[in-house]
């Protein structure tokens, strides 16, 4: 019986941190999505605006 009890315990103990390493997994790769995205739309921003200024630049001189 006793040894019952403490398999029951070693699988919910494995069981938790199974869960919260998964957690942990999901959260780390919604981060990197997210930071992916974000350098994406920055550099597309950055590139159309540097374009907008050299094209501005040619036209003025």
């Amino acid at each position: 019986m006793g040894i019952l009890v403490l398999v029951n315990y070693l699988v919910d103990i494995a069981h938790g941190k199974f869960l919260k390493l998964l957690v942990h997994f999901i959260a780390f790769a919604l981060a990197g999505l997210w930071l992916c995205l974000w350098y994406k739309l920055t550099c597309m921003y950055l590139s159309r605006c540097l374009r907008k200024k050299l094209i501005y630049s040619r036209t003025q001189t």
